[in-house]
């Protein structure tokens, strides 16, 4: 590790709140890696709009337009630069995922130009030190990004004018930097106005847009990282086609073989390809919950969830089970009851021993592998993992059993996790089995979960939606204004 080293003026002060973390410091980068381009991006983009409302909002002098502009739009100039630097970064770790797709469009690209043929790469590399020209880099962007996944598509149509906008007047981030070009070109000749309101209309929604962009590229990698996908569909696309699947069959038993020609007309692909799709949702309770089909557990049934929960109540009894999650959590924190924790302990040592006599070692390990999933986004791939994981050890004997449940600490907890997961993972039959057996549709937890206005295991694929629509409607919203603004001008 190299010396620390401050100056007069780069160096830490007393009140820590005010020392901001660079480079390895309060970085979420792998160790020896420089940090994420976004740090930097959001920096110079807040710092810009910062500047814009203090020179619309400030009567000094020094606050003129005439002079923030310059910062103003070299800041978020930057900010847009970097952003697309990290955007070509993920699509370029994205790739990897989708090298038959990317092939394919690299051999019609051949067919169309022969003479591209040995030179053209499936995704092209790009020196991003020393390129600084955002006009060819978005070029690549709006080529390949599509390509990759569907969805990048619907964002890059809305960033599509913001960028041209900023890449036309400045493209390789010398305009607003000096007042002159190297051969003494006088900059912004042609464009001697620039409004600031304007400015704060067109950058705000630029700003959303990159963010959600960010959050966009990060579901999309722990997506590809964990959930299945053909050769051209994404696991997002192959939601939309079970959602459209869905939607041609409004009532009753769906037969999967007979909507391959519609399917098809929509998103098109061999009868191997639709095979390999049906395949993966017949694998996937999420996707099969949405065409009304059911992927069964390997060993539990209905009976183990019961023989389980009434175990937890033999020795946690269902009344109190209740009256824990409808109570205020008013808790004290007072000494500590010691015959109340020795009971609880013992409370458990039995409970696990009770479930141990009446589930098998499979049923079990199944069953905590529901819990262990609970956090995950996609938590039926997840929950695959963890069960394969926990499968491949070799046989337990009932102690090994025993102290592997009992890591998880047995209580009501486990009960509410494993019945909310049950209806999150898209088992409703299951769910409401155990809802209504046990009375447990008035608990807080329980009315929370039911309000969702879809299934959990689709927040990702709404959140994209809804998300979407949200930000159409900004720049729409911010444009009329444009419109009237110009067409008030011109009058």
């Amino acid at each position: 590790m190299k010396e620390r080293y401050e100056n007069n003026t780069f160096s830490s002060g007393a009140i820590s709140r005010l020392n901001a973390t660079v480079g390895f410091n309060g970085s979420s980068a792998p160790e020896g890696k420089p940090r994420s381009n976004t740090d930097y991006a959001k920096g110079y983009a807040n710092a810009s709009l910062l500047l814009i409302n203090t020179a619309l909002e400030s009567k000094e002098f020094k606050h003129s337009v005439d002079y923030l502009v310059y910062p103003v739009c070299f800041n978020m100039r930057h900010s847009v630069e970097l952003r697309l630097k990290k955007l070509w970064t993920d699509l370029e770790l994205l790739s990897t995922k989708r090298t038959h797709i990317l092939t394919v469009y690299r051999g019609a690209k051949f067919d169309a130009e022969p003479a591209l043929r040995g030179y053209l790469e499936i995704f092209p590399k790009i020196d991003q030190v020393i390129t600084h020209n955002i006009n060819s880099l978005w070029l690549l962007i709006k080529e390949y990004a599509p390509i990759i996944d569907s969805r990048f598509d619907e964002v890059i149509s809305i960033l599509d004018s913001y960028v041209d906008d900023i890449a036309n007047i400045d493209p390789t981030g010398q305009t607003f930097r000096y007042p002159a070009s190297n051969d003494s070109k006088v900059h912004l000749a042609n464009t001697p106005l620039i409004n600031f309101v304007i400015l704060r209309l067109r950058f705000e929604p630029l700003v959303e847009i990159f963010d959600f962009l960010e959050s966009l590229i990060q579901d999309v990698k722990y997506e590809y990282g964990w959930a299945k996908q053909t050769n051209s569909l994404s696991y997002f696309d192959i939601t939309n086609v079970c959602m459209l699947i869905n939607s041609l069959s409004p009532n009753g038993d769906i037969k999967l073989y007979e909507y391959r020609d519609a399917v098809k007309a929509n998103y098109p692909m061999s009868n191997k390809e639709y095979g390999e799709l049906l395949d993966i949702v017949g694998s996937n309770q999420y996707l099969s919950s949405i065409v009304r089909k059911e992927v069964g557990f390997r060993y539990l049934t209905i009976d183990s969830f019961m023989t389980f929960c009434n175990v937890i109540f033999e020795f946690w009894s269902l009344d109190s089970f209740k009256e824990y999650y409808n109570s205020e959590g008013n808790y004290s924190l007072g000494e500590i009851d010691v015959s109340a924790v020795m009971d609880d302990m013992l409370k458990e040592r039995n409970a696990i021993s009770r479930l141990i006599e009446h589930l098998s070692e499979n049923e079990i390990l199944e069953l905590f592998s529901i819990y262990d999933a609970r956090h995950e986004t996609f938590i039926f791939e997840i929950f695959t993992k963890v069960k394969n994981d926990i499968f491949s050890a070799s046989k337990r004997d009932d102690f090994e059993i025993s102290s592997f449940v009992g890591s998880y600490g047995i209580g009501h907890h486990i009960v509410t996790a494993t019945i909310k997961m049950l209806y999150k993972m898209g088992y409703h039959a299951f769910f409401h089995d155990l809802a209504s057996l046990y009375k447990l549709y008035d608990l807080p937890w329980c009315v929370e979960l039911l309000k969702k206005e879809y299934l959990p295991y689709l927040n990702e694929y709404m959140w994209f939606n809804e998300r979407l629509a949200e930000l159409k409607c900004k720049v729409d919203n911010a444009n009329g204004y444009l419109a009237k603004h110009r067409k008030a001008l011109g009058d």
